[in-house]
């Protein structure tokens, strides 16, 4: 695979058309090195915005500027703040807000972690996954509940009453 340069600077790793075109994305990450594969057939958007581009212009650089080149990894922080993105929005965002949308659907916290190419789910758990406005109520609610049940509890009866009379 030819190298490509970009401003003075050797263009790779970055996403070619060439990584996916049997459906799956076959890398390995950044950090740690680790493979992962992901069936790109399966992300209806990323589809979307694939079938925009014509099968003859399917190859290289996955997002290349007006010129063909491939665009700076700091173009996207640039063009944010043109049109106004506070710089308080970083990109990693999304991939926050994936790993929190698939928590909120159900998916199983192991499988994310997985998908999210951490090494230990606790990563997962401390630093992606975030409350939600769903998440907040259904949690005070089953405290609620949870307190209902030992409100009807008869040694904590006894307890709080005794208590009261201690009052």
């Amino acid at each position: 695979m030819d190298a490509i340069i970009s401003h003075r600077q050797v263009w790779r790793p970055g996403l070619r058309f060439e990584d996916f075109a049997g459906g799956e994305l076959d890398l390995e990450t950044s950090k740690t090195q680790t493979k992962a594969i992901f069936d790109v057939t399966v992300y209806p958007l990323f589809q979307q915005a694939l079938s925009a581009v014509p099968d003859s212009d399917r190859n290289g650089p996955l997002v290349t500027d007006e010129d063909g080149v491939p665009l700076r990894r700091r173009y996207y922080q640039e063009l944010y703040r043109e049109v106004g993105v506070a710089r308080a929005v970083w990109n990693m965002f999304a991939r926050h807000g994936g790993t929190t949308e698939a928590q909120q659907a159900g998916v199983n916290l192991a499988d994310i972690a997985e998908h999210a190419q951490h090494a230990d789910i606790n990563t997962t758990r401390k630093h992606y996954i975030v409350p939600s406005a769903e998440t907040s109520p259904r949690v005070a609610k089953q405290r609620v509940a949870h307190r209902q049940v030992k409100k009807n509890t008869p040694w904590l009866t006894s307890t709080l009453r005794s208590i009261r009379r201690r009052r």
